[in-house]
């Protein structure tokens, strides 16, 4: 067999380090190349192209990123549907209790602080708002009385204290296909 000297270049470092583990097991990277080089054409080896293979592998890990976000933001997307759907749930809770009390005490909006100018329906406010908590099982504040009060007065749907939302439909867009899904 007739050798032709061939030049490989290599890092430095990864020169150095493989030259260090080859001699450990008594070779050297001469002889590595050659054996490696040998087998591929005897064993009739195929290669793929290695720009190839980097750009799949980089395709696959990208797709598995876009995945993987994806899959957060739905996450993410039917959290927030789900604590939305609680705050109205609780906002509808805050406002039957509400109701439900003020019926019981018809003069109710005299004892609202800025109908009691003197402070002489304080205790009965605090006794009044405890009971509205306690039915509803939710903070209730004098903001959220006033907007039930105001409702009542023009028929109108107000949010209270801002914390009620409408749900409106969602449209998520999948990267990895051509539609949408709707939720």
């Amino acid at each position: 067999m007739k050798l032709k000297p061939v030049m490989v270049n290599l890092d430095a470092q990864i020169h150095q380090i493989a030259a260090y583990k080859l001699a450990e097991c008594g070779s050297n990277i001469s002889e590595f190349c050659r054996i490696c080089l040998e087998r591929f054409v005897t064993e009739d080896i195929k290669l793929e192209n290695p720009a190839r293979l980097a750009a799949l592998k980089v395709t696959e890990s990208l797709i598995d990123d876009l995945k993987t976000q994806f899959d957060e933001t739905q996450k993410r997307i039917e959290t927030e549907l789900k604590e939305k759907e609680v705050m109205i749930q609780n906002a509808e809770k805050t406002k039957a209790a509400i109701r439900s009390v003020i019926e019981k005490y018809p003069r109710f909006e005299r004892k609202l602080p800025e109908n009691d100018p003197y402070g002489d329906y304080t205790e009965q406010l605090d006794l009044i708002l405890s009971e509205m908590r306690s039915v509803s099982g939710c903070n209730i504040s004098l903001q959220d009385i006033r907007a039930v009060l105001k409702e009542q007065k023009t028929g109108s749907m107000s949010p209270l204290s801002g914390s009620q939302t409408r749900i409106n439909e969602v449209v998520v867009i999948d990267p990895l296909s051509s539609g949408g899904k709707k939720s």
